[in-house]
């Protein structure tokens, strides 16, 4: 990627993940409700929200304000051209240690940050930059960032200052060796092979307790369905362990095409959800709720052509 050779104050960046899995799936949104005219949203990074993000500040008229750019090569040389650093991550963010919230505030840019993921464990709110609680606060926090100068030498400094003192490979790496020696003075233990884990069986391990409607869908339960259809992007995604990632592993496996082809509904995507339910009545689903949904797909298809 490029980056651009003015800069314009006024500027919130974003590097990342362009997926609503991880960001924010309101970013427009809240970025839109930013009450200073002079704001520009810029964004480096790829994932499969990029073009939805272009078309949702488009359909607001605000494609001048929303640059959605391609990886960048130099990260410094971005995040010198950010005036603030806004970083929303969904509520289900698989996200931890967040190395690019980690450079930014090194390279002193003011973070804006949810309490999702391992972003309000980084940034200390009012001193190294602002969590905020929900999207007004958000929107409102980068307004007031932008409209005080002064306020952003503040937490830039103090950003600067934490990161040296706290983050990096200097401050970890003591931490790190610590925790291995503590684990080379323990006993050793023998364990049992793990079995190989696959399909749906592996899937509800994975989520432990949290299982929420997955057992009761197995067991035929249509409400249960109709749950899994609104679950969040951070819970099925492909990179983040949910429905999507188990399904790629375990392509033979008939509830975890149905339930991909239920959360592939949710995101609007009919066509990949027509083919996951297809594939699960090819499977061998054992009810007829697969071939159902299939169904309802196509008559929609056809009536939309009429």
């Amino acid at each position: 990627g490029s980056v651009p050779g003015q800069v314009q104050r006024g500027t919130v960046g974003y590097i990342g993940t362009l997926d609503f899995a991880k960001m924010h799936p309101d970013y427009v949104a809240m970025s839109a409700a930013v009450a200073r005219p002079e704001a520009r949203f810029v964004l480096y990074g790829q994932g499969p929200s990029a073009r939805t993000i272009a078309r949702q500040a488009a359909a607001r008229g605000l494609a001048n304000r929303f640059l959605v750019n391609g990886p960048v090569e130099d990260i410094a040389v971005a995040l010198s051209t950010f005036d603030v650093f806004g970083y929303p991550l969904a509520p289900a963010t698989y996200g931890t240690s967040e190395l690019v919230l980690q450079e930014a505030m090194y390279a002193g840019v003011p973070c804006v940050v949810f309490p999702y993921g391992g972003a309000a464990e980084i940034v200390v709110d009012g001193q190294t930059g602002i969590v905020a609680a929900c999207a007004d606060e958000y929107a409102a926090a980068i307004a007031s960032l932008l409209a005080n100068p002064k306020e952003r030498a503040r937490l830039s400094e103090n950003a600067k200052s934490h990161a040296r003192q706290t983050l990096g490979v200097k401050n970890f790496a003591p931490v790190v060796s610590a925790a291995y020696e503590r684990l080379m003075q323990s006993p050793k233990r023998l364990r049992p092979p793990l079995a190989p884990k696959r399909g749906v069986g592996a899937f509800l391990r994975g989520l432990g307790t949290q299982t929420g409607a997955f057992p009761a869908s197995l067991a035929g339960d249509p409400a249960a369905d109709a749950e899994i259809v609104t679950l969040p992007a951070g819970l099925v995604g492909p990179a983040s362990g949910g429905v999507l990632h188990y399904r790629a592993s375990a392509p033979d496996d008939p509830y975890l095409r149905y339930w991909s082809g239920l959360c592939f509904l949710g995101q609007g995507r009919s066509a990949l959800a027509a083919a996951e339910f297809q594939a699960a009545v090819a499977l061998g689903f054992p009810d007829g709720r697969a071939a159902s949904r299939l169904s309802d797909i196509l008559i929609r298809q056809v009536g939309a052509h009429q």
